[in-house]
């Protein structure tokens, strides 16, 4: 079965003490409903993603990612590792 993903494209703009930007954050979410997945793509690095869950992702999931994305990362105990590229 192939994943299915829903994207929500998020824009965050952070301002300093001076009124100015600090940080924009421009990225997108991806939710797999199916299996209560959730990625997240920042849009200035957009050859990789990072699930943001802990433990096994379904094969229908990683394989939707791997046509998408050259490198993907999970967080995990330690902060986020890589777990396949390229």
């Amino acid at each position: 079965m192939q994943a299915v993903a829903t994207i929500e494209h998020i824009r965050e703009i952070l301002w300093n003490d001076d009124g100015g930007i600090a940080e924009i954050y421009n990225h997108l979410i991806y939710r797999f409903e199916e299996s209560g997945i959730i990625a997240r793509a920042y849009l200035d690095d957009p050859d990789k993603v990072s699930i943001m869950e802990v433990g096994p992702v379904p094969d229908s999931v990683l394989a939707y990612l791997k046509d998408r994305f050259w490198r993907i990362d999970q967080i995990g105990a330690q902060g986020y590792r890589t777990i396949w590229t390229a």
